[in-house]
């Protein structure tokens, strides 16, 4: 179905470039993090993400130019804000500790975690293509964890339990699914460059005095890592750039960001051939699983 709209609608052609880029930055992000900065401080990495990714976002509101912005946007704009702040030291911190093959296709939980939002609040229980993307995402979670001569059918469930950076990249994905909820009210009641700009800068702005509490010698560490630091930041914008451009150009936006969690595949692969994980098999299957429950759950 997704290569008959893109055949068959030359207007639709201008956004499937543009969403394949932003999988492909959203994979290769978390391999720079983990091969350029494994050892940095998560707070000064996070804050380094937004602040570098600026320069990006500005452009972007250079050529799109200032919109209007109503009261709606603030309100969402401040929950958007305060998960990121959480989430994002939580993301740098969980692939510094474990397996980018491993960790990264967690954040295919996010749309499960929505769904289950979306239950609590609203009553709606999954049935049809959703119950089946969460079932697919639940095993390829479980495949991930999958290796010879494990102990037991439990033994994935255990292990992945275990894993410190596993746990962390899932409280991200649950965080990430409150932003997700929010992001689109900022993004119709403003513009996606005035929304990425003014998140960024107010991470920046609210994060400083963090970086410079928590920190040890942060002018001292920002010194030697700027260079670091913006190739993060860089690469956090042109994944967030091409994103929105994708989402602009085409009404099809759950198969824009089932794309995006396709770059999972990316991490796994970049994992296996430049940082030597194991078990990539299971866990590229894992993967695989996971990214088609997205698409599932996002074609609901």
């Amino acid at each position: 179905m997704l290569m008959r709209l893109v055949d068959g609608d030359p207007a639709l052609e201008n956004w499937f470039l543009p969403a394949v880029l932003t999988a492909f930055f959203y994979g290769v992000q978390s391999a720079y993090l983990k091969g350029v900065l494994p050892d940095a401080d998560k707070q000064l990495v996070a804050w380094g993400i937004f602040f570098f990714s600026l320069p990006v976002y500005l452009g972007m509101l250079a050529v799109g130019g200032m919109p209007e912005v109503s009261t709606k946007f603030w309100l969402a704009f401040s929950v958007s804000l305060g998960v990121n702040l959480i989430a994002w030291p939580l993301f740098v911190r969980s692939i510094q500790l474990s397996d980018i093959s491993l960790v990264m296709p967690l954040v295919a939980f996010t749309p499960v975690f929505i769904l289950g939002v979306e239950f609590v609040v609203l009553g709606a229980v999954p049935q049809g293509l959703g119950l089946v993307g969460i079932l697919l995402i639940v095993l390829g979670a479980y495949v991930l964890n999958v290796r010879k001569g494990m102990g037991g059918i439990f033994e994935p469930l255990t292990s992945l339990a275990r894993n410190r950076g596993a746990v962390l990249m899932l409280i991200v994905a649950a965080l990430w699914s409150i932003s997700a909820t929010v992001e689109k009210i900022t993004v119709v009641e403003s513009s996606p460059a005035f929304y990425l700009t003014a998140l960024s800068v107010g991470f920046a702005l609210v994060f400083s005095p963090v970086v410079a509490l928590r920190v040890d010698k942060p002018l001292q560490k920002l010194r030697g890592q700027w260079v670091r630091l913006a190739g993060a930041g860089l690469l956090t914008g042109a994944m967030a750039g091409f994103q929105m451009h994708a989402i602009q150009t085409t009404p099809l936006v759950n198969y824009v960001v089932s794309i995006k969690r396709a770059g999972m595949l990316v991490s796994v692969v970049v994992g296996w051939l430049v940082f030597k994980e194991k078990n990539i098999l299971f866990r590229l299957i894992g993967a695989a699983l996971m990214v088609a429950g997205v698409a599932l759950i996002r074609m609901v």
